[in-house]
């Protein structure tokens, strides 16, 4: 993977942050949207025969959030699996995924085509 700091889509996201995601995470997990800040945002690509997973792991976040960017009918497979409740979320494009970063997960195989998905990370501001 290659990184590519980009400052006017990290200040637009940040905006969309404080407008729409902090006061859904904060309704969910119990916190005020004050409460969070961004700690990592990335795009990954998932390739049938190529880079098709990620490995079970814990993000070091204290909260993580995936957003399908792909349409769902142009890959097969995929999705984010729990270790501890056996199950794997599919979520649709444009829908996102909100789950505590230290719970182990992994990225299920891509079978078919390409999918992409857009990964946040957020911590809780300790001030």
């Amino acid at each position: 993977s290659s990184d590519l700091e980009c400052p006017a889509l990290r200040s637009w996201l940040n905006d969309k942050l404080r407008s729409s995601i902090w006061p859904l995470l904060a309704a969910q997990f119990g916190m005020t949207p004050g409460d969070f800040w961004l700690q990592d945002a990335f795009i990954l690509k998932f390739e049938a025969g190529g880079h098709d997973r990620l490995v079970t792991h814990t993000d070091d976040s204290e909260l993580s959030f995936n957003l399908l960017l792909s349409e769902p009918a142009d890959f097969g497979g995929g999705g984010t699996s729990f270790e501890a409740a056996g199950e794997t979320a599919r979520p649709q494009q444009g829908e996102m995924l909100f789950h505590f970063g230290r719970v182990r997960h992994a990225g299920e195989p891509t079978t078919e085509g390409t999918s992409r998905f857009s990964t946040q990370c957020a911590q809780e501001d300790q001030r």
